[in-house]
């Protein structure tokens, strides 16, 4: 669902901590 809207797979975000029940997204803005 995510990827049709664009966004794409990344790691972690600032200090959340990596796992296997998380799963990072992110979208260019410009």
């Amino acid at each position: 669902v995510y990827e049709r809207a664009g966004f794409s797979r990344c790691g972690p975000v600032l200090d959340y901590p990596d796992s296997e029940w998380s799963v990072f997204y992110e979208k260019s803005l410009a």
